[in-house]
């Protein structure tokens, strides 16, 4: 799964969000999360690992809570 946690101290303190996991696709090799802000598309992406298929799933948010899948590569 994928969890989502926000600092407002300059990340001194963490409050895990409270409808966690944002994203969950059932599997164990469903890892290493990677997000950054796309300004060209005004939205944030999220590459993510699916270890056990040697695959990088890449998805996309308009607010790091809703998650669409957009594709796959590998």
């Amino acid at each position: 799964t994928q969890n989502l946690a926000a600092s407002v101290d300059g990340g001194r303190t963490w409050k895990k969000y409270a409808k966690n996991p944002v994203s969950d696709i059932g599997s164990n090799s469903y890892r290493d999360p990677k997000v950054f802000w796309h300004r060209p598309t005004s939205r944030w992406i999220m590459a993510t690992v699916l270890a056990d298929d040697r695959r990088v799933r890449i998805w996309g948010s308009d607010n790091l809570k809703d998650w669409k899948q957009l594709s796959d590569f590998g």
